[in-house]
């Protein structure tokens, strides 16, 4: 089973205000601002499939009827006895950020390629899916993607250095600034209620911090520890090798890049 596809977006951002829908899919007006998550096809290998059919998913193993924390990782252990405490801890992280932390009416961020993004609102809970369907994701999320794709180039440095996070489920806490790139209502102080970070040193099983491997003597810096690879993405949004990065200007939102995509 695949999650069902959320509708042919009809209309562009920012015309419904801030807390509608950015397509014509079936979302209806969170009870608090949305809050806004990257979630990554495995670097960008199943974003068109996520596109074309209308969803977001995570994990090789369907954790889709867990009812808590405890319930996914039992699941992992259980799949994967032979797994280390942090690779384990790292499929968890994400799986429960999935599954309970990303709430329907937030934005999700997927990378198609180096330079552009696309992004949509989620309209569903998480389903199981076979992953026989061409992508291996079995935990599933319906999402009503916008009609257009935003160049990360034309984001402010903070958002652009946020979205370069090698992991496949995080959040954005730079809300403000994405709504204003896709020209949608920035909450007013009194309403934007609490915002996602990923911040934090939880026990190190939470998908928003990364593992990091015991460095060896004389050794800084180790290379994070995400097991499979189907948790992080590991080194696919390096902007250090693009000269553009090094290059700061003030953030101009009627100067952002949007390429409109075929129907």
């Amino acid at each position: 089973m695949r999650a069902p596809t959320a509708g042919e977006p009809t209309a562009r951002p920012g015309d419904a205000g801030g807390g509608a829908p950015v397509g014509g899919g079936a979302g209806t007006e969170p009870a608090r601002p949305a809050n806004v998550w990257v979630v990554r096809a495995y670097g960008w290998r199943y974003a068109e499939h996520f596109i074309a059919n209308g969803y977001v998913g995570v994990g090789h193993l369907d954790v889709s009827a867990a009812r808590d924390r405890d319930e996914i990782r039992r699941l992992w252990k259980q799949a994967h006895p032979d797994w280390s405490g942090p690779r384990i801890g790292a499929e968890v992280g994400q799986c429960h950020a999935f599954l309970f932390r990303i709430r329907e009416g937030d934005y999700v961020i997927t990378p198609v390629d180096r330079i552009w993004l696309r992004y949509g609102r989620v309209v569903g809970p998480c389903v199981s899916a076979a992953g026989d369907d061409g992508s291996p994701f079995r935990n599933r999320r319906a999402v009503d993607w916008a009609p257009a794709s935003l160049s990360r180039w034309d984001l402010p440095k903070s958002l652009r250095k946020t979205l370069t996070r090698t992991l496949t489920v995080f959040a954005v806490p730079q809300r403000e600034e994405f709504l204003t790139a896709i020209g949608q209502s920035v909450p007013g102080p009194d309403d934007r209620g609490e915002v996602e970070t990923g911040s934090g040193k939880p026990d190190g099983d939470d998908g928003a911090t990364e593992p990091r491997r015991q460095s060896p003597a004389g050794v800084k810096n180790a290379e994070p520890d995400y097991g499979d690879g189907v948790t992080s993405d590991r080194g696919v949004e390096e902007e250090r090798d693009d000269p553009r990065a090094a290059i700061e200007h003030p953030f101009d939102p009627s100067k952002i890049k949007v390429r409109t995509e075929p129907a």
